[in-house]
């Protein structure tokens, strides 16, 4: 019984000196450190292929910094100015569509740029509002109420 709990001592200091060795490598500080040198790496491979670019050689792209990929737009506030332009502008799309209109042509005829997914997102919220809608899913059409 002695020799079992010896044993037992002795891994509970093992473990602790390890634990008190890792808690000493501030992982955080390393993660930092590393996107760090990261960034140098970029832009020194970006300085290579514009060397490269200048001196007559195609190379592969040079990486780009990384930074957000998604559209930010904030919601549309009711009764703000563009709430009660999308308001009317939905309303006369119905009004020339007597059989609806499915979501993804309403939004697409607000604007004349692409139709992400975060801009119809937002133009649903009005759409929701002011419609009634029938169906699930892609066989959805909307209607004047």
């Amino acid at each position: 019984m002695a020799n079992y709990q010896e044993t037992i001592d002795k891994e509970i200091a093992e473990l602790k000196a390890r634990l008190e060795q890792l808690s000493k490598t501030d992982i955080s500080k390393l993660e930092e450190k590393k996107a760090k040198l990261q960034e140098q790496i970029n832009a020194i491979d970006n300085e290579i292929a514009e060397t490269l670019k200048a001196a007559g050689i195609e190379t592969a792209k040079p990486k780009k910094e990384k930074g957000a990929t998604r559209e930010r737009l904030t919601p549309i506030e009711k009764d703000s100015d563009e709430w009660n332009r999308f308001t009317k502008h939905i309303q006369k799309q119905l009004s020339k569509a007597p059989d609806g209109l499915n979501g993804k042509a309403l939004c697409a005829s607000f604007s004349t740029e692409p139709l992400t997914p975060t801009r119809k997102k937002r133009y649903e919220v009005v759409i929701n509002a002011i419609c009634k809608k029938t169906g699930k899913g892609v066989s959805t059409r909307y209607f004047l109420k």
